[in-house]
């Protein structure tokens, strides 16, 4: 079989730190190939604020992995998203 990898990762230095303006400086930066973002979008209503540092963090990551404009920058960039199991042939 194949082994399939991406090209880039980003995210580790990034962690609670990838919002708007993160996304918008993407098209900024020299990146080619298939680029691994790392996140964690999700809703609070089930988290402990005192059991994860990303408590705030996930509702914006959410919230702009969402936004219609910040897709639309991404993709009028070059940029698309893909789901890992789809890198074949990238």
């Amino acid at each position: 079989g194949r082994f399939i990898k991406n090209d880039g990762f980003l995210g580790l230095a990034h962690t609670g730190k990838i919002d708007e303006q993160f996304w918008k400086s993407l098209p900024q930066g020299r990146l080619n190939g298939v680029i691994e973002v790392m996140t964690h979008p999700g809703y609070i209503d089930d988290l402990e604020p005192q059991k994860t540092r990303l408590y705030e963090q996930r509702q914006i990551e959410l919230k702009t992995l969402c936004s219609e404009s910040i897709k639309k920058l991404l993709y009028d960039s070059g940029f698309g998203f893909i789901h890992y199991g789809n890198i074949i042939g990238y």
